[in-house]
């Protein structure tokens, strides 16, 4: 679907020009931001908060700080918390966005809500995860030489899941339902399974999380699962992800980060300042740097985590595609850059003023239900 661009007046003055858009742009309400893991979607995740924040808005509050993960989103009255749970604004908190999930939201909204998320190139991802969730369980699930990750520790990664996909080939010729209920897929990657299930085996609880944190994720995220939340192959895989766009308004690209800022900003008509990336958070560019790793190891990451590279691929193309050629979008873009660019030599002189985590502004927005739904009682 085409996203509308409200047209807001810009000006080369932050708040000068904060004030016109408070004044000549509405509240883009009704909208869920499908938070994707290590795609820079915690940064965007505290920029939403801030905006409904900002405009007396409310998010939908999950526990746990969660709307679905293990399972998507089907049982709100279970999930959500706080006062008048199924009223809010905006969903920004990690739901796995099943069809299911979205007529969850659509019987909620009233309405069809505006769909966005974020991705990043599968590779990069995975090395972030590495360095944020850490490796030790896929080193001790197979039995990998060392919890660093280096070119051979990848390289010996993929090996093992080769072995397994042959293995799991081979079973597959002699019991097709035993694979199904062991949850082994035909490359030999774990499966999501249901909740009932994780709790039963502690052995795929501990693969349901690898494939959570570091394989598969875009499909797991994204809902492209069979209804027992196995992946999908083939065709099927192929159906899954053509019924995703009906799910999705338009998706973000980590490495096209300004773009994507100056695409958020108009959607939202937030100000620069808005989309300023503050963090005070430290970002190790050691895991993100891929120029250390062989082409070929890169391309046999790629043939063995194909269906993340295969939905990143599809909708990176059609961002630049649509994106890219948009002069008011490029325009904004370049202004985003620079003021980044000078935000940060300040905070390199001085300290600066960061925003809160994602839990401070969440609990905030709580705390701030609670006392507006005080007041009107």
């Amino acid at each position: 679907m085409a996203v509308i661009f409200y047209k807001c007046v810009c000006s080369a003055n932050i708040r000068q020009e904060a004030e016109i858009l408070s004044r000549n742009c509405p509240f883009r309400g009704k909208f869920v931001y499908v938070k994707t893991h290590k795609t820079g979607s915690t940064t965007l995740g505290v920029t939403l908060a801030v905006y409904l924040y900002k405009n007396g808005k409310y998010p939908a509050f999950g526990r746990n700080g969660v709307l679905g993960l293990p399972r998507d989103f089907y049982d709100p009255l279970t999930v959500l918390i706080g006062p008048n749970p199924l009223q809010f604004d905006a969903a920004i908190s990690h739901i796995i966005w099943t069809k299911r999930s979205a007529e969850t939201m659509v019987s909620i909204f009233g309405e069809r809500p505006t769909v966005f998320t974020i991705l990043r190139d599968p590779f990069t991802r995975f090395l972030s995860a590495c360095s944020y969730f850490g490796i030790k369980e896929i080193s001790e699930k197979y039995d990998l030489p060392s919890d660093t990750v280096t070119e051979n520790w990848i390289i010996s990664l993929l090996d093992q899941l080769e072995k397994e996909k042959k293995k799991t080939m081979i079973k597959g010729k002699r019991s097709m339902r035993h694979d199904t209920k062991t949850g082994l897929q035909n490359e030999g990657i774990p499966v999501v399974t249901t909740a009932a299930n994780l709790t039963k085996d502690r052995s795929q609880f501990t693969v349901d999380v690898l494939n959570r944190r570091y394989f598969n994720v875009y499909s797991f995220d994204l809902g492209i699962l069979s209804s027992d939340g196995s992946l999908l192959d083939g065709n099927e895989f192929d159906h899954g992800l053509q019924e995703l766009d009906d799910r999705l308004d338009f998706v973000l690209i980590n490495e096209e980060w300004a773009l994507s800022m100056a695409v958020l900003k108009r959607f939202l008509c937030l100000s620069f300042e808005d989309v300023l990336w503050k963090s005070q958070k430290v970002r190790s560019s050691s895991m993100r740097n891929t120029d250390s790793f062989s082409n070929s190891t890169k391309e046999h990451f790629r043939r063995v985590f194909w269906r993340d590279y295969t939905i990143y691929e599809k909708y990176y193309t059609r961002f630049a595609d649509n994106i890219m050629t948009i002069d008011a979008i490029r325009h904004d873009a370049r202004d985003i850059s620079q003021l980044q660019h000078q935000y940060n030599i300040r905070c390199l002189r001085s300290a600066c003023t960061h925003d809160t985590s994602t839990t401070e502004i969440m609990n905030k927005l709580l705390e701030k239900k609670v006392k507006d739904n005080l007041l009107e009682s």
